[in-house]
């Protein structure tokens, strides 16, 4: 016989007090009153042990009677009548590890390692495990078994065991939601019995805030399986991350953005910035910054040649401190010139050599473009070609196609340097005609420049001179001069401009208008590049331009817009594939831990991403240099509550050893046992038939008493 709730048994303890109350010392059992002995003084009675039983019946009734209903409230139950009988069924257990960057901190690998082998401790004889890594991937380590070993084990569990102590975190990012989405389907796949398994996803993860969830979104859930998350935490530690921001137009090409995050939620951190590179192993301090708690900081660095990486220095975690960025290397810009390239204050060449365009490691040098030249122009070799003198329609057109693969074309029209709408001075024999001829030749160059059909030029003289009115700040050219300290054009005055006017309702978007509306800078769009006209000129005769505090920011504003990083103009980062259109493929991708990959000449890209640092293409022109970091939501350490999970449909449960899920089906059998065999209620019938058994005989003996003292 066995108890449902055994612990009730121990009120049979109770039986001791009717017979602990017989033995007691009590009063005597008759006082007789004397009247000779009234006056004297009353002494207390004295109490007797009672050495015999006298109602042996009567206390015999009493103690079976509490027996009874101890023996009821225990619920008992006869174990060998039971009828469901054999072994647990298995299940099937898919361990999920996150091996994201996040999980490089303190102690986390080491608690993923031992809260798994508590997990193969604790397996059942039938039951089914498998081990998967996941990050922003999800990876097969050692798969569900086909079958089991003789002894009904899982015969992967050694295998296991050896897998996650040759492993160890990576540098990818977390995708929670892939994961148990992609584990979801393996089950699925793994679960080929007619009979379905149950089936327990243990994630073992430090559920970071930044651990993507969005592909939970929508998830049909399987009815017999359950996620059991099991949260890894780490040393409570401040933390502030460092990120490379994706590229600025406005900022020159050695200039980048950084964001730093401050993931503590109470704490002010002051942390310090510096570069360092293999060229520059010593440190150069860049900046100290404060980050309020939960909020990020933006700053901008100036980066020196040599260095290819920032450090951040002041939080207690390191893994997220280095942002890499690619090494600032010399190099030349060249500018090609269509038009006179005198050194004569004459000339408008005269001021754009003088002008310092070049900025940081950057060179600029202007070359002549020979009228002659019938070598198609490359944009990577010259990405920018400035027209000061008419052009003629073949030379348009060779200009427009340059524009469509990249380039970028400025054309000015100077009315001293040189006549586009007719001829000042003929030569000799020349008549009207002739000048009429030189006209219509530069309007059909500037037309099949802007590939329009006709295009006007009207010489105009200003008394006694324009002044720029409308200009569009929100364009690239001219977000520098967004600032209200450097937003006044009003000291910029001309004399002579060109009125540009086409058979087109929108040819062109005007960048910078005079004061009585009409274009004086225009851009259009072709392509892949674009076409700039400025309709005057900066020379002293014709406007203050190359006077003002605006010349070099302008023409500097021109180089930015046709420079172009080696690196994509979002940061890489780990994971992301290296592209290496248009351009083909190089010999090799040397990645940061200093490992060669050879590439074939008809890879598009490279895809083995998976370490932060600097990618070193080698191609036959040099080697070319990709920066790669790890992902910003890493630095989002906070912890979610796995709770939230169930927000999204997902069905959490409790992970039960095998001896655990032994017990706990046992308990289940033994309840359903005693359901059906209520053996309580024959025992509370019992103790009612013998409490109104000890009734009679109680009444009975009294009764008998009382005739005894009366006689």
């Amino acid at each position: 016989m066995s108890f449902l709730t055994p612990l009730y048994a121990l009120g049979a303890l109770a039986v001791v007090l009717p017979i602990a109350f017989h033995f007691l010392q009590r009063r005597p059992r008759r006082q007789i009153e004397f009247s000779s002995l009234m006056f004297l003084t009353p002494s207390p009675p004295r109490f007797t042990r009672r050495n015999r039983l006298n109602h042996f019946l009567l206390l015999a009734l009493r103690a079976a009677a509490l027996l009874l209903l101890a023996l009821a409230f225990a619920r008992p139950f006869v174990r060998s009548l039971a009828s469901i009988t054999g072994d647990l069924g298995g299940r099937d257990l898919l361990i999920l590890v996150d091996q994201s960057a996040s999980m490089q901190r303190e102690q986390l690998w080491q608690q993923a390692i031992q809260q798994t082998d508590a997990v193969l401790t604790g397996l059942g004889p039938r039951d089914r495990v498998g081990l998967y890594f996941f990050d922003d991937r999800f990876e097969t380590i050692v798969g569900l078994p086909d079958t089991l070993t003789t002894s009904g084990t899982a015969p992967n569990v050694a295998a296991i065991r050896q897998a996650l102590e040759t492993r160890a975190p990576g540098w990818h990012a977390t995708d929670l939601g892939q994961a148990i989405r992609s584990a979801i389907e393996v089950a699925k796949a793994g679960n080929t019995n007619t009979v379905s398994r149950p089936t327990t996803l243990i994630v073992l993860s430090d559920f970071q805030q930044g651990a993507a969830r969005d592909a939970l979104a929508g998830i049909v859930w399987p009815p017999d399986m359950r996620i059991v998350p099991r949260v890894l935490t780490a040393p409570a530690k401040v933390n502030i991350g460092v990120q490379r921001l994706a590229d600025d137009e406005s900022l020159p090409h050695d200039t980048s953005r950084f964001r730093l995050y401050n993931d503590s939620p109470l704490e002010t951190l002051s942390v310090e910035l510096a570069w360092q590179g293999d060229k520059s192993p010593t440190q150069q301090v860049a900046r100290r910054v404060q980050v309020p708690p939960q909020r990020a900081r933006v700053v901008t660095l100036t980066q020196p040649i040599g260095v290819d990486q920032l450090r951040l220095s002041g939080d207690a975690e390191a893994f997220d401190n280095v942002a890499f960025v690619s090494p600032v290397q010399p190099r030349q810009v060249v500018v090609r010139l269509l038009g006179a390239t005198d050194d004569d204050p004459a000339t408008l060449y005269y001021y754009l050599q003088r002008a310092s365009l070049g900025v940081g490691a950057t060179e600029v040098i202007i070359e002549p473009l020979a009228v002659t030249d019938s070598t198609p122009l490359s944009p990577q070799e010259t990405p920018l070609v400035i027209c000061t003198r008419p052009m003629d329609e073949g030379e348009g057109r060779l200009l427009r196609s340059y524009a469509q693969k990249g380039g970028r074309v400025f054309v000015v029209l100077d009315p001293n340097e040189a006549q586009w709408d007719r001829r000042v001075v003929a030569a000799a024999g020349e008549n009207d005609s002739a000048t009429t001829d030189v006209a219509e030749a530069s309007s059909a160059g500037l037309a099949a420049l802007l590939d329009l059909r006709h295009v006007t030029l009207e010489a105009r003289r200003h008394e006694p001179y324009a002044m720029l009115g409308e200009i569009d700040l929100r364009h690239a050219l001219l977000v520098p001069f967004q600032d209200p300290k450097f937003a006044d054009f009003t000291k910029i005055r001309v004399w002579q401009s060109y009125k540009l006017t086409a058979d087109h309702e929108q040819p062109w978007q005007s960048l910078m208008r005079y004061d009585d509306g009409t274009p004086c800078w225009v851009e259009q769009g072709v392509d892949q590049g674009k076409i700039w006209i400025l309709t005057t000129g900066w020379r002293p005769e014709t406007s203050q331009l190359a006077l003002s505090t605006k010349f070099v920011p302008l023409l500097a504003g021109l180089l930015r817009e046709t420079s172009a990083r080696l690196e994509a103009s979002r940061p890489m980062l780990v994971g992301d594939p290296i592209q290496f259109a248009p351009q083909p493929a190089p010999r090799a991708v040397i990645d940061p831990a200093g490992k060669t990959h050879v590439m074939a000449s008809d890879d598009e890209a490279f895809a083995a991403t998976d370490l932060p640092g600097l990618y070193t293409l080698a191609r036959d022109a040099g080697p070319e240099i990709v920066a790669v970091n790890l992902a910003p939501e890493e630095s989002r350490l906070q912890p979610i509550d796995p709770q939230e999970l169930e927000k999204l449909g997902i069905q959490l449960g409790k992970h039960e050893t095998a001896s655990e899920l032994e017990l706990r089906e046992r308990q289940l059998k033994d309840f359903e046992l005693e359901s059906r065999q209520q053996g309580w209620r024959w025992l509370i019938f019992a103790a009612l038939a013998i409490l109104l058994a000890e009734t009679w005989v109680a009444g009975r003996t009294s009764r008998r008493e009382q005739l005894i003292e009366s006689t």
